[in-house]
């Protein structure tokens, strides 16, 4: 009897802040794939010697376990040290024989392969095909890599019930300027009417020269657990994330399976998510749009209509149930289609 496939994931297995993670952990607890769904954690947190054991690791088990003929590994890139990390990884599985994807993450990725096309180029053309988030990612994984099989895929998430609601509105993810948190505190200042809202900052504090404590009605939590960021969305109306670069983000997928109004940026794959009034789009940077836009998503009733289409877009195009099997089809092309 054949053995069903094993996909090895390998990347940022351990539960850690940012979507990679969340997006991994999604994939080794679905219980719907055809195939068997294995963790590689080449990366996480603590001190360096715990991390390069980490890596020392994903090297030992690539080098050993995956079958040649039945499995592929899938390496979770994005940028900068992941990359190269990562590649690592995949450009060794490659020399054992092993299908090998590139599954790209990332805000910064398009600019990471403008800065360094050799490298990129290189470890991508070892992968028989790549997943990418958004078009600007596939388009750039392309000319980097001439005739890779690049598939535009995005990530999933479950939705949620509805629920009761407050008057909050929740920014996800690292406070800092790449993620546009001055600009959203400067938006919440200069809006004439909150409306009882209160504006909750959840995620790390990367830059503390963003932070206004006494700016009215603003509350930052720091870094939070997971669970905890689901049971803030499910509490808020409106989500916002006025970033200036974003692959797409899982904060905005994840507000949106919650009943919530999203305010967000065109950047990345986030107008694809909120076409069709599923969201509020504003242009990265823009003060005066991100300010009007938070006043119409506070006004009473306002947000509801935003938050229903976004459920339904949500359970339309990016439920896992309807993700999911085209990821695996990807996965499982990589070892059936012909080496690269």
């Amino acid at each position: 009897m054949t053995r069903a496939p094993t996909i090895w994931h390998v990347g940022q297995v351990e539960p850690a802040p940012g979507g990679m993670s969340q997006v991994i952990r999604a994939y080794l607890g679905w219980p719907s794939f055809a195939t068997t769904q294995r963790g590689v954690a080449s990366h996480g947190d603590g001190s360096w010697p715990r991390r390069l054991a980490l890596f020392a690791r994903a090297l030992a088990t690539v080098a050993t376990r995956p079958s040649r003929r039945h499995d592929v590994v899938v390496c979770h890139l994005s940028e900068g040290g992941s990359f190269v990390r990562e590649g690592a990884v995949l450009l060794l599985a490659r020399l054992r024989g092993v299908a090998t994807v590139a599954q790209l993450h990332g805000s910064r990725f398009v600019e990471f392969a403008e800065r360094h096309p050799a490298l990129v180029g290189a470890v991508l053309r070892r992968a028989r095909r790549a997943l990418a988030l958004n078009a600007e990612t596939a388009a750039m994984a392309r000319a980097v890599a001439p005739g890779l099989v690049v598939t535009l895929l995005p990530n999933a998430v479950d939705p949620a019930p509805r629920r009761d609601t407050e008057a909050l509105v929740v920014f996800g993810g690292e406070v800092g300027p790449r993620k546009g948190a001055d600009l959203l505190v400067r938006a919440w200042r200069d809006l004439d009417d909150r409306r009882g809202h209160r504006l909750v900052f959840a995620g790390p504090i990367v830059d503390e020269a963003v932070v206004d404590r006494a700016a009215p009605d603003v509350d930052y939590l720091g870094a939070i657990p997971h669970d905890e960021l689901l049971a803030l969305l499910d509490r808020a109306r409106v989500a916002c994330l006025p970033s200036y670069r974003e692959g797409l983000p899982m904060f905005v997928l994840e507000a949106m399976a919650r009943w919530t109004c999203v305010v967000a940026t065109r950047v990345g794959g986030t107008p694809q998510a909120l076409a069709d009034g599923a969201g509020m789009l504003v242009d990265a940077g823009d003060l005066a749009a991100l300010t009007r836009a938070l006043s119409a998503a506070t006004t009473d009733g306002a947000w509801e209509e935003h938050a229903v289409r976004a459920h339904a877009r949500v359970t339309s195009t990016y439920a896992a149930d309807v993700v999911f099997p085209r990821v695996e089809r990807e996965w499982l092309a990589a070892r059936d289609g012909a080496a690269r």
